[in-house]
């Protein structure tokens, strides 16, 4: 199949029946093509297929789903998804960049002095008590979400309850500790 064989109008048309041989051959078409133009711009062969076949991904979900496709010309919009994922790559990398050099350029923090010790060892004796002291629900919704690390789909799933009711028990249950921590540092 030639690559100027795909009328922008029939292959969408193809595309969106799901026609799983014209979709095969669709691809092996434009891989290259697209691979080609990641490989251009600075990403090694392993990083230009993982974003080659993101980049199919959403030319056919976007040719699939939205039925208000106008760009009857393929090649334009395979391009148009190519740069999409191309600038959140790089986004994506600039941004992990600039985090590692903020985490390299910050300093370790210094060791608790032997005062700071005690009163965190206070605090959590504190913090323990006050913990019991919580209404059976709101504790149970702490206990998961804070010491066990559970996400609040986990934790509503656990307690049997919405995620909306979770994120009011952890709130109370915030609201709660830090009324008993004022008290006792008064």
């Amino acid at each position: 199949m030639e690559y100027d064989e795909y009328d922008g109008t029939e292959a969408i048309g193809q595309l969106r029946k799901g026609d799983r041989d014209y979709l095969a051959r669709f691809y092996e078409e434009y891989r290259p093509h697209v691979k080609q133009f990641f490989r251009n711009h600075g990403r090694d062969s392993e990083q230009a297929d993982d974003l080659t076949q993101t980049v199919f991904v959403r030319f056919i979900s976007s040719v699939k789903y939205k039925p208000l496709i106008l760009m009857t010309d393929v090649e334009r919009l395979m391009y148009a998804k190519a740069k999409q994922v191309l600038f959140n790559d790089t986004r994506s990398r600039m941004r992990a960049q600039r985090k590692q050099e903020r985490m390299e350029r910050e300093p370790l923090p210094e060791p608790p002095q032997p005062d700071e010790v005690l009163d965190s060892k206070v605090t959590a004796t504190t913090l323990h008590e006050a913990m019991e002291r919580l209404p059976d629900r709101c504790r149970e919704t702490a206990e998961l979400r804070w010491i066990e690390g559970k996400t609040v789909e986990e934790t509503a799933l656990a307690t049997g309850v919405s995620t909306g009711t979770v994120k009011t028990r952890s709130a109370l249950a915030r609201k709660l500790l830090y009324a008993a921590l004022m008290r006792k540092q008064l």
